[in-house]
Formats: structure tokens, C-alpha cells, sequence
């Protein structure tokens, strides 16, 4: 039979473990779904983009002048 220094050692290791598994688990989950919902957003606000008419009497050169200089 093992001491129960030992015992309560492998019962602690493994309580961290799988409290440490579950939180990556979730974690994954979490972060999946947020990255998952930013690419929604980013794709309907494209769509929403390119089905905008475009502007009419905008020229390069006028672009071009109005950009703000970099310093």
C-alpha cells in the first residue's frame, strides 16, 4: 500500500489535469466562437460593401489630394 503523501500527490496531479483540460476545453470553444462570429461580421459588412452602389464623380486624382499626408 503507498503512503498517503503519495496518494494525495496523484489525486492532487490529477485534479489539476483535468481542471486545467476542462478550461482549455472551454477556452477553445470560447475563443472559436468569437473568431467564428468576427468573420460573420466581416463578411456581411463586405457584402454590405460591394452591394452599395458605387460613387459616382469620385476621381483617382481627387482621392489622391485629399488623403492625408504622412509624416
Amino acid at each position: 500500500m503507498k503512503s498517503i503523501g503519495a496518494r494525495l500527490a496523484l489525486w492532487y496531479a490529477a485534479a489539476s489535469t483535468a481542471t486545467l483540460a476542462c478550461l482549455f476545453i472551454v477556452g477553445y470553444y470560447l475563443l472559436r466562437g468569437y473568431l467564428i462570429h468576427g468573420l460573420d461580421l466581416l463578411n456581411q459588412s463586405e457584402f454590405e460593401q460591394i452591394k452599395a452602389p458605387p460613387r459616382r464623380g469620385l476621381q483617382l486624382a481627387q482621392l489622391r489630394r485629399d488623403r492625408p499626408a504622412h509624416s
